[in-house]
């Protein structure tokens, strides 16, 4: 798929075809080609996939905020045009995924949350030290006697998270995690998760309403916890969720046409509401 790099690191692919806009977004420290099986499964949709700063050979220069994540998609997804999109996305990103939904609602049709992170009982660590801490890391990545058994821990936590592990063994995986770059970006993304979670919070509190859009939740095993899922599904203006017992984590590389099915059915009950729409009864 064509690729275009932003200012911001930010590097988007794009793929043409019809119905709404597909946009898929990663979990924490993960990188597009994580979608790959699942878009060989949505042929003749339009597709949007999104890297964050420090993949394709950009850097991360600072942690990454739910609201400047949220502000670069809107600001995307208006310059693209052509209605709104079916918003896809695993773990972490989720919180993307409900702040777009939330405070620019007009832009979203439907969401689907492929293994979603929770918000609840996240700790925040201060700002500050979160950054200094990040910055320290980034320095001690740049020695090769360091960057080296990091990466082969990241690499063995990414085989853990799925029931294919040969995958993360081939060139497109080990390139979202084999340089500085993109070890230094899942750090930093990793200790943002619980400033970000409580930047949700705080606007899912501020709306007192949940997000005016459907979701459909994905789940592999183990199911979140139930005061946690009460959560959830309480965010948004409805839900339905399906699991998926035969995966781990990385839900969309162990079942891709599953979740491919959702994307599906989610674009279509779009299709269906949008206005001039002919219903089929």
């Amino acid at each position: 798929m064509p690729d275009r790099r932003y200012p911001d690191g930010h590097t988007v692919h794009t793929r043409d075809g019809s119905g709404p806009g597909i946009v898929l977004l990663n979990g924490c420290a993960l990188a597009a080609v994580g979608w790959d099986e699942v878009i060989a499964a949505l042929p003749g949709r339009r597709i949007i996939a999104v890297d964050r700063p420090g993949r394709r050979g950009t850097s991360c220069t600072a942690l990454p905020t739910l609201a400047g994540e949220t502000r670069f998609l809107a600001d995307l997804l208006r310059q693209t045009g052509r209605g709104p999109v079916i918003v896809v996305a695993h773990s972490m990103a989720a919180f993307q995924a409900e702040a777009l939904a939330r405070t620019r609602p007009g832009l979203v049709a439907g969401v689907v949350l492929v293994d979603p992170a929770v918000t609840a009982g996240s700790r925040v660590r201060g700002r500050i030290g979160a950054e200094l801490a990040w910055r320290a890391a980034d320095l001690l990545l740049g020695h090769e006697l360091v960057r080296r058994p990091v990466a082969r821990i990241w690499r063995r936590g990414l085989k853990a998270q799925t029931v294919r592990p040969e995958l993360i063994d081939t060139s497109r995986w080990r390139q979202t995690w084999a340089s500085r770059q993109s070890l230094a970006a899942g750090t930093a993304e990793w200790m943002a998760f619980p400033a970000q979670a409580a930047e949700l919070e705080r606007l899912r509190e501020a709306q007192k309403a949940p997000a005016p859009v459907g979701a459909v939740i994905v789940e592999a095993p183990p199911p979140v916890p139930l005061v946690e899922a009460a959560v959830l599904h309480a965010s948004f203006a409805a839900t339905r969720l399906r699991r998926l017992p035969g995966c781990r984590h990385l839900t969309m590389v162990d079942a891709p046409d599953q979740v491919a099915e959702e994307i599906r059915l989610a674009a279509e009950a779009s299709a269906a509401q949008a206005p001039g729409a002919v219903r089929a009864d």
